[in-house]
C-alpha cells in the first residue's frame, strides 16, 4: 500500500511539476517572431474598396485581416471544413487526432491529418520539416497561442498568414488578386477556391498551369460544403449553380491607384496600416480617365505636366486627386505630385477681390472701373489680348477676367488687408515672400492647386472656410472669410460666362447644371487654369510644366477650362441655383459710374449689394450746368445773360479722355462769365502749378516722374473743380484731391473753374533735360 501512495505521489508531484514547466514555457518563451510582422499599407476609398495596396517589408502581398470585414459564410465554411470544433479545443483536437489514426492505419499510409486551425497557423509562421518531432512542438506552439491569445484574435492570425501560392499571403491579398474585390462579400464558388487554395497553395494558385488541380479541388470543397450543416440551403443552391456557370479566376495586379497620393500619405502611416480615405473611387477614376484623355494632344503642345483637385464643399471632404497625366511614365517630373507644388495663379484671385469689396462696402458688381493703360510705380498692367476697354462693370471685369480693373481696385482695397484674405482661405504658398509681393498679386501669386481648390470651397459654402482633407474627422474648423451676400454675388457673376470651346452647349443638351467658374493664365504663359463649382463639387484643373518651360497651349480658357466644363458636367447631373440671400438687396445706380446717383445721372441700372454694407459713394461724372439757350455756352448765375437751360453732362477722368480721344461734353464758358471770373477769382486759389514758373522733364527719369500735381484750394471742400490745359478740359477734382498731368515740353495755360464763374489760371514753361 505505501509503495502504490509513494508512486501515486511521485506521479502527482511530477505532473505538477511538469505543468509548471508547461505553464511557464508558454509564457516566457516569446511567441513566433513572425506573427509581429509588419503587413501590406492599404488605402481604401470612402466606400471601402482598395485604392493602394503597398508590398509588405518582406516583400509579400499581406494585408492584415479583419473579422468584422470578412464574408462570415467564408468563415463558417472554413471551419466546417478546416477545424469543426475550433471554438472548444486549445490548439489540439484529441478527436481529430484518433480519426486521423484510424484512417491512416487502415490506409497503410497517411490519407487524413489532424491539423486544427492553430496548428496550421503555427506552420504558416515557424516552418519545419514534417517529422513527428515538428508535430510536437507545433502541438506546444498550438497551446501556447490558445493560452495567450483568444481564439478571435488566432483566426485573425490564421486569416493574415494563410498562404495562396506565390508571395501571396492572407485572405485580403488573396481575394484582391483572385477577384478583384475585399473578402467581405463572397460567391459561393469564391468560398471554395479560397479554401482549396491554402491546403496546397504552389499548385493551386490560379495560373494556366494550376487550373485542373484548381478545378478539382474547387469542386472537391464544394462537395464538402454541400454535405455539410454549416450552409443553408440557399447558399447550397449557389455553390451548384456557381460549380458550373462561373470560370476560374485569373490573377489580378493589386490596386495601385492615386499613386502621387498613396506615396505620399505612405510617409506619415506605420507599416501595415489600412487608412481609408475620403476619396469616391466613381469620381477618381472618372477624372484620371478625363486628363489621361488629353495627354497625348498636350504633350504634342509642350505641356507634360497636370493635376486635377475634385472636393465635396459641403462636407470639406476631397473626392478625387490626380497629380499628374502617368505617374509610371517616368517623364518630365512624373512621380511628383503637381497638386502641392506652388504656380503662379494667373487670374484666379479676382473672385477674392471681388468679394472682399462688397464686403467692405466699396463696390457693387456694376460699379465701373477704368480699363485704361496704367503704370504705378513702375508696374503697369495689362489685360491678356492687350487692348482696354474704357469704363467697365466689376461684374464683366470679373466675367471676361480683366486686370487693370482689380489692380485698381486692390489699390484701393490695401495690399496688406487682401494678403490677410487669401491667409484667412487657406493660401499659404506666398506667405515665405510676403514682402516682395506688390500690386501684381490681382494678377497672380504663387499657390497650389489643393490651396485654391480649399479658397473656392468658401463660395459655394456661403463665405465659410474650412480645411480640406483626404481623411475622415469629426472636428472641423471653421471661420467666416466673405458674407454670404457676397459669395452669392460673386458666383453670380462667376456663372455669366458660357463653356468657351461650346458656347451654345447648353441649347443642345439636357443639362441644367449652372458652373460657376474662373480661369487664369500666368505672364509669359507658363500655367493655364481653371477652377469652378457646381451642384457639390468644386474642382481645379492645372496645366504646365514643372520645368517651368513656357508652352504657347497654356491658356486657361483654352486648355483647363474645357476640362473642367467636362468634369463638373459628367459629374454633376442637376441642381437648384442658389436663392438670393436675405443679406443681399437691390438699389439704383449711375449706368455710366455705377455709383449712388446724382440728379444729373440721365440714366440708371438695377444692381445688389450687402445690405448692411450699401457704398455711399455718389457719382462724380455727371453734373448739371447752365447753358445759354440761344449760344449753347455755359452760364453761371452771376453772369445770365438771357433764357437758360440746365443740361446734364458727362465728365469723364482726364485719362479717359485722353484715352478715348472723343471732346468734352462742358461747354466753353461764355465770354461774360469768364470776365467775370476774374473779379471773383479771390474764391478760388491755384496752388499748383505756380503761375510764370519753369518746370524741367527729366529725360532718363521714370514716367510717374514726369507728372505735375494740379490743386487748387477753394472755400466748398466737395464741389466739383473743373481743370483744363490750354483750353482742352482735363478732368474733374475737388479742393482735398489732387489730379495730375503728363508734362509735355512747351508753353502751357492751366486753368481751374468751379461753375459759379471763379476761374483760376496759371501760365507754365515746359523744358526737357
Amino acid at each position: 500500500m505505501n509503495r502504490i501512495y509513494r508512486w501515486a505521489s511521485l506521479f502527482l508531484k511530477s505532473s505538477i511539476l511538469m505543468m509548471l514547466v508547461l505553464l511557464l514555457s508558454i509564457w516566457l518563451v516569446p511567441l513566433p517572431e513572425r506573427l509581429s510582422v509588419s503587413h501590406s499599407t492599404m488605402l481604401l476609398y470612402r466606400d471601402g474598396t482598395p485604392a493602394h495596396v503597398f508590398l509588405a517589408p518582406d516583400d509579400r502581398w499581406r494585408v492584415r485581416a479583419d473579422l468584422s470585414s470578412i464574408d462570415e459564410q467564408y468563415v463558417k465554411s472554413l471551419l466546417s471544413i478546416e477545424d469543426k470544433r475550433y471554438s472548444y479545443h486549445l490548439g489540439v483536437d484529441p478527436l481529430s487526432v484518433m480519426r486521423a489514426m484510424v484512417q491512416n492505419i487502415l490506409a497503410g499510409e497517411i490519407v487524413s491529418g489532424a491539423s486544427t486551425i492553430t496548428m496550421q497557423l503555427v506552420r504558416v509562421v515557424e516552418s519545419r520539416p514534417r517529422t513527428f518531432r515538428s508535430k510536437i512542438i507545433e502541438s506546444w506552439r498550438a497551446l501556447q497561442l490558445e493560452v495567450r491569445l483568444s481564439k478571435e484574435e488566432i483566426l485573425t492570425a490564421y486569416l493574415t498568414f494563410i498562404p495562396f501560392g506565390r508571395n501571396i499571403e492572407g485572405i485580403e491579398a488573396a481575394s484582391m488578386a483572385y477577384f478583384g474585390h475585399r473578402p467581405n462579400k463572397l460567391e459561393a464558388d469564391e468560398i471554395a477556391i479560397l479554401i482549396a487554395v491554402p491546403q496546397n497553395p504552389n499548385a493551386r494558385y490560379p495560373s494556366e498551369r494550376n487550373n485542373e488541380r484548381l478545378r478539382q479541388a474547387r469542386d472537391h470543397v464544394a462537395r464538402l460544403l454541400l454535405a455539410s450543416d454549416a450552409l443553408p440551403i440557399a447558399e447550397k443552391q449557389s455553390i451548384q449553380r456557381s460549380i458550373y456557370e462561373r470560370p476560374l479566376p485569373k490573377l489580378k495586379p493589386f490596386p495601385r491607384g492615386i499613386p502621387h497620393l498613396a506615396m505620399q500619405i505612405k510617409r506619415d502611416l506605420s507599416a501595415g496600416e489600412i487608412r481609408k480615405l475620403t476619396l469616391d473611387a466613381q469620381v477618381q477614376h472618372f477624372t484620371e480617365v478625363l486628363l489621361k484623355q488629353t495627354q497625348s494632344s498636350f504633350r504634342n503642345k509642350g505641356i507634360d505636366n497636370a493635376a486635377i483637385v475634385v472636393a465635396d464643399w459641403k462636407a470639406h471632404e476631397i473626392r478625387a486627386i490626380v497629380g499628374g497625366f502617368d505617374f509610371w511614365d517616368g517623364h518630365d517630373g512624373s512621380e511628383i505630385p503637381a497638386y502641392r507644388v506652388p504656380r503662379s495663379s494667373g487670374s484666379t484671385l479676382k473672385p477674392f477681390l471681388y468679394a472682399s469689396a462688397i464686403d467692405k462696402g466699396i463696390a457693387t458688381p456694376a460699379r465701373r472701373m477704368e480699363d485704361l493703360p496704367l503704370e504705378i510705380a513702375g508696374y503697369k498692367p495689362r489685360n491678356y489680348n492687350e487692348l482696354f476697354n474704357g469704363m467697365v462693370s466689376l461684374k464683366e471685369s470679373l466675367s471676361r477676367s480683366l486686370n487693370v480693373p482689380f489692380v485698381l481696385l486692390l489699390k484701393e482695397l490695401k495690399l496688406n488687408y487682401f494678403l490677410s484674405v487669401l491667409n484667412k482661405s487657406g493660401i499659404h504658398s506666398f506667405l515665405n515672400r510676403r514682402d516682395e509681393l506688390g500690386l501684381s498679386v490681382a494678377v497672380g501669386v504663387d499657390l497650389t492647386p489643393l490651396e485654391l481648390t480649399e479658397a473656392y470651397s468658401i463660395f459655394p459654402n456661403r463665405g465659410i472656410h474650412a480645411p480640406l482633407t483626404w481623411t475622415k474627422t469629426n472636428t472641423v474648423q471653421k471661420k467666416q472669410v466673405f458674407s454670404e451676400a457676397a459669395s452669392w454675388l460673386t458666383e453670380q457673376s462667376l456663372q455669366l460666362r458660357a463653356r468657351p470651346d461650346f458656347p451654345e452647349r447648353r441649347s443642345y443638351v439636357k443639362n441644367n447644371v449652372s458652373i460657376a467658374w474662373k480661369t487664369g493664365t500666368s505672364f509669359g504663359l507658363h500655367d493655364a487654369w481653371s477652377v469652378g463649382w457646381a451642384g457639390d463639387l468644386v474642382a481645379t484643373v492645372w496645366l504646365g510644366n514643372l520645368s517651368y518651360r513656357s508652352s504657347a497651349a497654356l491658356i486657361g480658357s483654352e486648355a483647363a477650362a474645357p476640362i473642367l466644363f467636362d468634369l463638373l458636367e459628367g459629374l454633376v447631373s442637376s441642381e437648384e441655383d442658389a436663392p438670393r440671400p436675405s443679406s443681399v438687396t437691390s438699389l439704383e445706380v449711375c449706368s455710366y459710374s455705377g455709383l449712388i446717383p446724382t440728379q444729373a445721372c440721365p440714366a440708371l441700372e438695377q444692381t445688389y449689394a450687402r445690405v448692411d454694407r450699401v457704398p455711399i459713394d455718389k457719382c462724380t461724372n455727371h453734373y448739371t450746368i447752365e447753358v445759354d439757350k440761344k449760344t449753347g455756352l455755359r452760364v453761371a448765375p452771376t453772369c445770365r445773360m438771357g433764357p437758360i437751360e440746365k443740361r446734364s453732362v458727362l465728365l469723364p477722368s482726364s485719362q479717359m479722355l485722353k484715352w478715348s480721344k472723343l471732346p468734352s461734353q462742358l461747354p466753353e464758358i461764355a465770354p461774360q462769365c469768364r470776365q467775370k471770373a476774374v473779379i471773383f477769382s479771390g474764391s478760388l486759389e491755384l496752388r499748383s502749378p505756380e503761375s510764370h514758373r519753369t518746370y524741367f522733364k527729366l529725360s532718363n527719369a521714370p514716367e510717374e516722374e514726369h507728372r505735375l500735381p494740379l490743386q487748387a484750394e477753394y472755400a466748398d471742400v466737395e464741389a466739383p473743380l473743373y481743370w483744363y490745359v490750354n483750353g482742352r478740359y482735363w478732368g474733374t477734382s475737388t479742393s482735398q484731391e489732387t489730379l495730375w498731368w503728363n508734362l509735355e515740353q512747351g508753353s502751357h495755360r492751366i486753368s481751374v473753374e468751379d461753375g459759379q464763374g471763379h476761374l483760376a489760371e496759371a501760365v507754365i514753361q515746359i523744358r526737357e533735360l
